[in-house]
């Protein structure tokens, strides 16, 4: 029986958990993924997404519906999955990156769901969500998201030309994608953010945020690499 998604009730905690062990492991591992491991590991996590992606479509087809991916999240899987098969295309890993981890982590947290975990959409919804999280998260890991200020103007400027592409589909068939259309049924941070369309306004400040917090990590990473790669940098 449906009986909804309660936020944060043990079944989410013990996802939100098992997504979170899963990139600890990732990042402790981190030198381990070379040659034929990290090809195994870049070609499994892609296929998982696939296989996710795979089975909304056809759960949807099944109930005589058509799903168009255009939420952001859509567009993070599909970069995440093109990023983790051709990691040398620099602007599919930066947006599976900084989409994948600025939106679908979001979204793991404060999910838009009518049905329980263990349902099927529920399922599907997370496997995608944190299967995206664990692509941004290894690519970052292997060293194939290497971010600069040019690079994130880049990524703002795409984000722009989304919102822009998603308002106007929203304008022309009555949809919601990107929520810029109305806010999620359920809690989320469009909340704090005034009604709309005084959230978008909002949406924008937070996007830009968001970029400067996931790029600070790699930043530092850099900067000690750096030093510890010279050994001598503290006496230069």
């Amino acid at each position: 029986m449906d009986t909804g998604f309660e936020p944060l009730a043990s079944d989410h905690r013990m996802v939100l958990g098992l997504t979170l062990a899963v990139v600890a492991a990732m990042l402790l591992a981190r030198k381990h993924f070379r040659g034929d491991a990290d090809l195994r590991y870049r070609y499994a996590l892609a296929s998982v997404l696939v296989l996710a992606e795979a089975s909304r479509w056809i759960g949807a087809i099944s109930q005589g519906s058509l799903v168009f991916p255009f939420h952001l999240c859509d567009l993070a899987a599909a970069a995440t999955t093109w990023a983790l098969l051709l990691p040398r295309h620099h602007k599919a890993c930066l947006l599976a990156y900084f989409w994948g981890l600025g939106g679908s982590a979001h979204a793991l947290i404060t999910p838009d769901l009518s049905g329980p975990v263990q349902s099927f959409w529920g399922a599907q919804f997370f496997l995608t969500h944190a299967s995206i999280v664990w692509g941004a998260t290894y690519l970052a890991a292997t060293g194939r998201v290497r971010p600069d200020w040019p690079s994130l103007v880049w990524v703002w400027w795409m984000s722009n030309l989304y919102a822009l592409a998603a308002s106007m589909l929203n304008w022309a068939l009555g949809t919601n994608y990107g929520y810029l259309a109305d806010k999620p049924s359920h809690p989320s941070l469009l909340d704090y953010l005034g009604p709309w369309p005084y959230y978008i306004l909002g949406l924008e400040i937070v996007g830009i945020i968001s970029l400067l917090f996931w790029y600070a990590p790699l930043a530092i990473a850099r900067r000690l690499n750096s030093l510890d790669g010279s050994g001598r940098d503290s006496h230069n």
